[in-house]
């Protein structure tokens, strides 16, 4: 049996030098989240949920908890930013034998560092395919720097 060690705890075994520093937000730092609620009532194809509040440069992404009704044959939902519309995630399936009554939690674009892109601290949401009719519930989980 081997003894291994990721990347953040081989440079806190091996002391800090200037080599080895943890970036912020890795290790230490503050999880913040933010959870919004939108209730779509016959949305279309193509419209944009802007969702939380504006992030700030340097804070990291750590994950996106999403729950929904079931909002309709054939939809689909990107989770993005106003830079890149599927930056974390692609096409998620909310039909109802996808996230209907259940939550999908999604790891895409996990340690994103926002103030890489100009315009990438706005997280929206997409809705692709079809009109959407349902509760739609995000959490964003980050971390502040």
């Amino acid at each position: 049996m081997s003894t291994l060690y990721g990347v953040n705890y081989t440079k806190y075994n091996t002391g800090p030098t200037e080599a080895n520093i943890q970036a912020r937000g890795m290790v230490s730092g503050d999880v913040s989240f933010m959870r919004d609620t939108y209730e779509a009532a016959g949305t279309t194809a193509a419209d944009v949920i802007y969702v939380g509040h504006p992030l700030n440069a340097g804070d990291r992404i750590i994950g996106f908890i999403l729950s929904t009704d079931d909002l309709g044959t054939s939809v689909t939902m990107d989770i993005g930013t106003l830079y890149d519309d599927d930056e974390f995630a692609s096409a998620v399936d909310v039909q109802a034998a996808a996230v209907s009554g259940s939550t999908v939690c999604i790891v895409d674009g996990c340690d994103y560092v926002i103030g890489t892109a100009t315009n990438d601290n706005i997280i929206m949401l997409t809705l692709n395919d079809a009109a959407a009719t349902g509760t739609i519930k995000i959490t964003i989980l980050y971390s502040r720097v």
